[in-house]
C-alpha cells in the first residue's frame, strides 16, 4: 500500500469536472484508490463518494493506492492534483 497527502489547489474544490477526471483515471488503474479526508473516505470510481467528501480549496487529502502498480496509480493521481485538474489558477 502506497499512501500520500496532496493539497487541493483548484478554486472550486473536488467539483464536477475534477470528480470526472478521477473517475476517468480510475478505468485505466488495476489498483484500488482511495481518497481520504478526515474521517471520510472515498472510491475514486464511486463518483457519489468522491462529491461526498464536500473537499475545498486548500484542503489536504489522503491518497491510498493498493494492488498493482500502485507507484503509477499514485504518480498519475498526484499529477491531476498539482496540475489542479487542467484547470487555470
Amino acid at each position: 500500500m502506497k499512501t500520500a497527502q496532496v493539497r487541493l489547489l483548484n478554486r472550486l474544490g473536488l467539483h464536477a469536472r475534477p470528480v470526472a477526471k478521477l473517475v476517468k483515471i480510475s478505468t485505466e488503474l488495476p489498483s484500488h484508490v482511495r481518497l481520504i479526508k478526515g474521517e471520510m473516505e472515498a472510491d475514486i470510481r464511486d463518483i457519489y463518494s468522491l462529491m461526498s467528501l464536500g473537499a475545498k480549496y486548500g484542503e489536504t487529502l489522503t491518497i491510498c493506492v493498493e494492488g498493482d502498480r500502485e507507484d503509477e496509480a499514485l504518480a498519475m493521481i498526484q499529477g491531476l492534483f498539482q496540475n489542479r485538474f487542467g484547470e487555470e489558477a
